[in-house]
């Protein structure tokens, strides 16, 4: 069996202006993060959960990131460690923390909420840690999911 504490860099996507590469490329990242966790044995619920997240973040970083456009790259980076699967994504776009947006106002209707924001809650809720630096032109934001080992059992 692979060792708990080897990590995977997932891939390189981009934004191609159209959606139809970055689409791609996020089901590439996701097809080696389900390798990643199949050969490691993680229980559904954990490998759902990050799977949730990193779709979520991906999409959000290739909607928003690139306000002017072009080929840019975002790096995904999976290990498990330590009880978790730590997931680092590192992108090239406009500085932007996603830990300083306040939590949208659920309580609210569809018609009175602001637009966005929603990702970035659900995001918060199913990660166990979360954290963004910037380092130099870069973004860094770790999401940690605490993980459960499969007895075998679907």
């Amino acid at each position: 069996d692979p060792p708990l504490d080897q990590a995977v860099d997932c891939s390189n996507l981009y934004d191609d202006g159209h959606g139809t590469e970055s689409a791609t490329e996020i089901a590439l990242v996701e097809a080696r993060y389900d390798e990643f966790t199949d050969a490691r044995g993680l229980a559904k619920e954990s490998k759902h959960k990050m799977s949730v997240i990193l779709d979520d973040v991906l999409r959000n970083v290739i909607s928003h990131a690139y306000p002017e456009g072009g080929r840019h790259d975002i790096e995904v980076r999976i290990e498990c460690r330590d009880g978790r699967v730590i997931t680092t994504v590192t992108d090239d776009g406009i500085t932007f923390n996603p830990l300083l947006r306040p939590a949208p106002d659920t309580s609210l209707s569809l018609e009175d909420r602001q637009v966005g924001g929603l990702g970035i809650h659900v995001v918060r809720q199913m990660a166990d840690e979360i954290s963004y630096r910037r380092r130099g032109d870069k973004n860094e934001l770790t999401l940690t999911v605490l993980i459960g080992q499969s007895s075998g059992a679907v």
